[in-house]
């Protein structure tokens, strides 16, 4: 039993140890993706911020919707996010599944 647990954990290890190892570069990559985004999307905004704010609108507004903007996207990233790390485990467990997954009898009775 002991060896089985042992190989079962070195194959779920050897699937997850890339991911592990490469979670602060992607963390990095991220950071640099929103910052890069939220100056485009100034770049973007900026005649129609300032026909809003021909119009009357104020700083405070102008704060509001944009939270609001990036609220509603981060979310969305988010949702994303879940999705895709839920199939990348059904995906390592249906890889792995067989290893992980296999009956074992002690004294002749299934477990």
């Amino acid at each position: 039993m002991e060896e089985f647990n042992n190989d079962a954990l070195a194959t779920v290890g050897a699937f997850l140890q890339p991911m592990h190892s490469m979670t602060y570069f992607i963390l990095l990559l991220a950071t640099v993706g929103v910052i890069n985004n939220l100056l485009i999307n100034y770049i973007q905004k900026r005649r129609t911020i300032a026909m809003y704010k021909s119009i009357g609108l104020s700083n405070r507004q102008n704060r509001k919707m944009t939270l609001i903007e990036g609220f509603s996207s981060g979310l969305i990233g988010a949702v994303i996010a879940i999705v895709v790390s839920y199939m990348e485990i059904q995906t390592i467990f249906l890889v792995a599944g067989p290893k992980i997954s296999m009956t074992f009898e002690i004294g002749g009775l299934a477990k």
